[in-house]
């Protein structure tokens, strides 16, 4: 209860920190199911709550759905999950661009200057496709 009370845990994040604690795994899928069911934990509201966190920090769908099948999240419901909170992709990357190569300094003619936005992009997790089309549009 102790985890759940900080954030929201996905059940294999619970189970990972505290098999290290108990003996009977069993028992403890048993506990977890139980907080699940007893509404105490979801998958679903932690999902949501690290895609949320996750793309304000500036990191695109392919690293955060990524990030969250690690944390036991399956795919199907994550592509469910990301068209349910119908995020503007452009409008992130815009805004990380903006942030991370300001127009005053950086110059966009250059092709180098692009290919180091579309880079920079591709590493926080967004598709190379739309990181061109923004990178285009944004000299």
């Amino acid at each position: 209860m102790d985890f759940l009370s900080r954030r929201e845990h996905s059940k294999k994040e619970l189970f990972n920190k505290l098999s290290k604690r108990v003996d009977n795994l069993e028992l403890l899928n048993q506990e977890i199911d139980r907080l699940a069911k007893d509404g105490l934990q979801s998958d679903e509201r932690f999902s949501e709550a690290y895609i949320r966190s996750q793309t304000q920090a500036g990191y695109g769908p392919i690293k955060i759905k990524m990030e969250l099948a690690q944390k036991g999240i399956s795919i199907n419901f994550l592509d469910k999950k990301f068209s349910e909170l119908e995020i503007n992709w452009e409008d992130e990357i815009k805004e990380l661009l903006l942030r991370k190569f300001p127009k005053t300094k950086h110059n966009f003619e250059e092709e180098k200057t692009k290919a180091k936005a579309i880079n920079f992009l591709q590493r926080r997790g967004f598709d190379f496709d739309l990181c061109y089309r923004q990178v285009k549009t944004y000299s």
